[in-house]
C-alpha cells in the first residue's frame, strides 16, 4: 500500500520517473547477445608452428566466441624488426582475416590482441609460421594476461559504489527502522547509498572513457562501443540507474518522516521503498550481465547466480561499511550495528555459496587456481572474506556478552570488507582461468597398428600427428632370414576421408636402412581420419599394398608454461557448497530460536535494542 499525504504527493512523480528510467536502462541491453565463455583463440591458418611451401597471401584467426574486428589488433613481425599493423576484417562471427604482404623464405610471427565485446577482457598471443624450407618452433599461442592496475582501480571504485548502493538501501529499509532509531539515521543510510551510486557513476564514466581511448581512435571507438558492443550499452545503462538513485535520494531523504519509517518497520515500503529496491537490483542486474560463466549450461542461470552474489555481497559487505559509518556519525547508531546481524548472517552465507558456484565455472582446474592471475586473485579475495567473517563472529560474541566493541576492530572489519569488494573488482578485470590452457595436453591418438603382409611387417609413424608439417617414417621388416628379396623403394599415400577432402599426399623413399624408411616432411591439410596406403616395391617377391586407418589429432591448443594439476575443482566445490548450505541453515535455525525466545519475554524489542546499543556504543 502506497503512503498517502503531502510527502507522498511530493515524491511520487520522482519515484515513478526513477522506475521508468530503470526499465529504459534494462531495455537498452535487451538486444545484447548472451556470452557463454571468455573468448579464446582456437585455430589459425597458417597454424602455429606450421611450415608452408609457398608464401600465404592471407592470415586467419578463429575464436570460440563472437569477435569484433574493431576491437582487434594484429601485427606481423619480420626478422625482429618493428611490428607491422595489419588491417583486420571479419569473415565469420568468430573468425578474423587479414592480408599479408609478399613474404620471402623465412620465419614470421603474428601477434594478436582481441577484446571481448561483452566486458573488454583481452585475449593476446602470437603465432609463428615458416615459408619454404625452414625450421620453426611454435610460439604457444595465447598467454595469461595480467590485469591492468588502472582498470582494476576503476572497477574497484565501481564495485565499492555498488556495494554502498545496495548496503545503504538494505540498512535503510531492513535494519535501521527495526533498531528503533530516529529518522536522521535512516536518512544518513540513504545518503550513503546515494554516495555509492555517485561513486559508481563516476567510475563507469571513467572506465568507458579509458577503454575507448585504449581500443582505438577515441571518437570512432565511442560510437562503435555504443552501437555494437554490449560493454558500452551496459555502461550507459549503469550510469542512468546510478543517476536515478542519486536524484531519488536527494528528493526522498529531506522529506522522509517518522511515519514513513514506521511503515518501513512493518515492511510496508510503498512506492519509495520498492523504487529503492528496484534501483539496487537493477544496478546489480547490469553488472551480472557482464559475466561469462553459465550455470548448468544456462546463461540465464549464470546471470541469476551472479545477481544473487552481488546482492548478497552488497548487503553483507556494503551494509557493514554503512553500519560502521553510522556508528561513527550518530550516537545511537550502535543499535543499527547490533541489529545488522539479522541480514549479515544470511548475506555472508549466500555470498560464500554463490561464490563457490561461480568458481567452478570460472576456475576449472587446480592449475587454473594456483597458476593464473584470476586464481590468485580469487584466493586473495577468499582470504579477506575469511578475515571479515572471523572478525564479525568475534564481534557478535562480544555483543552477546554485553561487552563493548573496540573502534579499531570495527574499522578493521569494514576495511577488510572493502578489500573483499576490491577482490571482486580485480576478478571482473581478469580473464577467467578456464579452457584447455590450464589443462594437461591430451594424450596423442595411437598410431596405426603394425600390419603383416606376406613375410613383411609394416608400420607408419607421423610426428607430431597434427595438421601442418609432419615427419613421416615407416618401418618395413621381413620376418624371414634371409629375406626372399631386397626392398628397393617404399611409397606412402595419405588421403583425408570425408566429403570435399583435398587431394591425397604421397611420399616416396628408397630402400630401408635397418628396416626404417625416412620419407621426409609431408603437409597434412586437415585433422581427422585418414586412409594410409603403403606400397612396398620388392620386384623379386612382390607384395600387396598395406592399408591403415589413421586419426590425425586437431591442432594443439596453447598451454600454460607449467600445468601443476589438471584435476577438476568442481567436485570439491560442490562438497563445499553443500557444507555451506548445511552450516547456513543451522545458523539461521539458531537465530530463529533465539528470536522466538525473545518474543516470549516481556518487552523483548525494547530490552534487546537497549542492551545491544550499550554493547555496540
Amino acid at each position: 500500500m502506497a503512503p498517502r499525504g503531502p510527502w507522498a504527493r511530493l515524491v511520487a512523480p520522482v519515484v515513478r520517473a526513477a522506475a521508468l528510467l530503470v526499465l529504459l536502462a534494462l531495455a537498452v541491453l535487451a538486444p545484447a547477445r548472451p556470452a557463454w565463455a571468455h573468448t579464446s583463440m582456437v585455430g589459425s591458418a597458417p597454424a602455429d608452428g606450421e611450415v608452408v611451401p609457398a608464401a600465404p597471401t592471407t592470415f586467419a584467426l578463429r575464436f570460440d566466441e563472437r569477435v569484433d574486428p574493431g576491437l582487434a589488433e594484429v601485427r606481423l613481425v619480420i626478422d625482429g624488426s618493428e611490428p607491422v599493423d595489419l588491417p583486420v576484417r571479419r569473415v565469420a562471427a568468430s573468425a578474423l582475416e587479414t592480408d599479408l604482404p609478399p613474404l620471402p623464405r623465412g620465419v614470421y610471427r603474428v601477434t594478436y590482441e582481441v577484446r571481448d565485446p561483452v566486458d573488454l577482457h583481452p585475449t593476446a598471443g602470437s603465432i609463428v609460421f615458416g615459408v619454404g624450407d625452414v625450421a620453426v618452433v611454435a610460439a604457444g599461442a595465447s598467454v595469461d594476461v595480467r590485469p591492468d592496475a588502472v582498470d582494476v582501480s576503476l572497477r574497484w571504485a565501481e564495485r565499492v559504489g555498488l556495494a554502498l548502493f545496495v548496503g545503504g538501501v538494505a540498512v535503510a529499509l531492513l535494519v535501521a527502522p527495526r533498531a528503533l532509531v530516529g529518522v536522521v539515521v535512516v536518512r544518513s543510510s540513504l545518503r550513503s547509498a546515494s554516495f555509492g551510486a555517485a561513486l559508481q557513476l563516476v567510475a563507469l564514466v571513467g572506465l568507458f572513457v579509458r577503454e575507448a581511448a585504449l581500443v582505438g581512435p577515441f571518437r570512432s571507438t565511442v560510437g562503435q562501443l555504443l552501437a555494437s558492443g554490449s560493454f558500452g550499452r551496459r555502461a550507459v545503462a549503469g550510469i542512468v540507474v546510478a543517476a536515478a538513485m542519486v536524484a531519488l535520494v536527494r528528493v526522498v531523504a529531506p522529506s522522509l518522516d517518522d511515519a514513513a519509517v514506521g511503515r518501513w518497520r512493518r515492511m510496508r515500503f510503498g512506492e519509495v521503498g520498492w523504487s529503492l529496491v528496484a534501483l539496487a537490483v537493477g544496478a546489480c542486474v547490469l553488472v551480472s550481465l557482464a559475466g561469462h560463466s553459465s550455470i548448468g549450461g544456462s546463461f540465464a542461470g549464470g546471470v541469476a547466480v551472479r545477481l544473487l552474489h552481488l546482492l548478497a555481497t552488497g548487503t553483507w559487505a556494503g551494509g557493514l561499511v554503512v553500519a560502521v559509518l553510522l556508528r561513527r556519525r550518530h550516537g545511537r547508531a550502535g543499535d543499527v550495528l547490533a541489529a545488522f546481524g539479522t541480514i549479515a548472517a544470511p548475506g555472508l552465507v549466500l555470498t560464500v555459496l554463490t561464490g563457490l558456484l561461480l568458481t567452478g565455472r570460472e576456475v576449472a582446474t587446480v592449475s587454473g587456481l594456483l597458476g593464473s592471475w584470476f586464481g590468485r586473485e580469487l584466493l586473495a579475495k577468499s582470504a579477506l572474506a575469511a578475515g571479515v567473517a572471523a572478525l564479525g563472529i568475534g564481534h557478535a560474541r562480544r555483543r552477546a556478552r554485553g561487552e563493548r566493541l573496540a573502534r579499531r576492530g570495527l574499522l578493521a572489519e569494514a576495511v577488510l570488507a572493502v578489500g573483499v569488494i576490491g577482490g571482486g573488482a580485480a576478478l571482473s578485470a581478469t580473464p577467467p582461468a578456464v579452457g584447455a590452457y590450464y589443462e594437461a595436453a591430451p594424450a596423442p591418438s595411437p598410431g596405426p597398428a603394425a600390419r603383416t603382409i606376406g613375410d613383411v611387417t609394416v608400420k607408419v609413424s607421423l610426428r607430431p600427428n597434427r595438421p601442418g608439417v609432419n615427419l613421416l617414417t615407416a618401418t618395413v621388416v621381413s620376418n624371414r632370414k634371409p629375406a626372399p628379396a631386397p626392398i628397393e623403394a617404399v611409397d606412402v599415400e595419405l588421403r583425408a576421408l570425408g566429403e570435399g577432402s583435398p587431394p591425397s599426399v604421397t611420399a616416396r623413399a628408397g630402400a630401408p636402412v635397418g628396416g626404417v624408411v625416412d620419407l621426409g616432411a609431408v603437409q597434412l591439410p586437415l585433422e581427422g581420419a585418414y586412409r594410409v596406403e603403403v606400397r612396398v616395391a620388392r620386384p623379386g617377391a612382390p607384395l600387396e599394398p598395406v592399408v591403415f586407418a589413421l586419426d590425425v589429432d586437431p591442432p594443439a591448443s596453447p598451454r600454460a608454461p607449467t600445468v601443476l594439476s589438471d584435476a577438476a575443482l568442481l567436485p570439491a566445490l560442490r562438497i563445499g557448497s553443500l557444507t555451506v548450505v548445511v552450516a547456513g541453515l543451522a545458523l539461521l535455525a539458531v537465530r530463529w530460536r533465539r528470536h522466538r525466545a525473545s518474543l516470549r519475554s516481556p518487552a523483548p524489542a525494547q530490552r534487546a535494542v537497549s542492551q545491544a546499543g550499550r554493547a555496540a556504543s
